[in-house]
């Protein structure tokens, strides 16, 4: 679900979530991306998190981290872009 003054920002930005091993919340070597690509990407829908476990009563730590292409042009210059994740666990 993807919307804003903007929506094809969403084809610039990349995405990746990763379990956050360190759980100091930057993926910065030791972490697992479990999901990666573009905002607009229809990959995104209804992707599932290889492995992500919950053990019982547990929790998983995950992270995000949102880069900008850096051969986006000056049109993207205040632009905004607004976009849900929902997560569902199931067992």
């Amino acid at each position: 679900d993807i919307s804003g003054a903007t929506p094809t920002l969403a084809g610039q930005l990349n995405l990746k979530i990763f379990i956050d091993t360190n759980d100091n919340g930057a993926l910065d070597g030791g972490e697992t991306v479990v999901g990666d690509g573009n905002l607009n990407d229809p990959a995104w829908t209804n992707h599932v998190l290889s492995g992500v476990s919950l053990p019982h009563g547990g929790t998983a730590k995950l992270g995000g981290q949102i880069t900008f292409s850096s051969d986006a042009g000056n049109e993207f210059q205040g632009a905004n872009v607004a976009f849900n994740l929902n997560f569902k666990a199931s067992q």
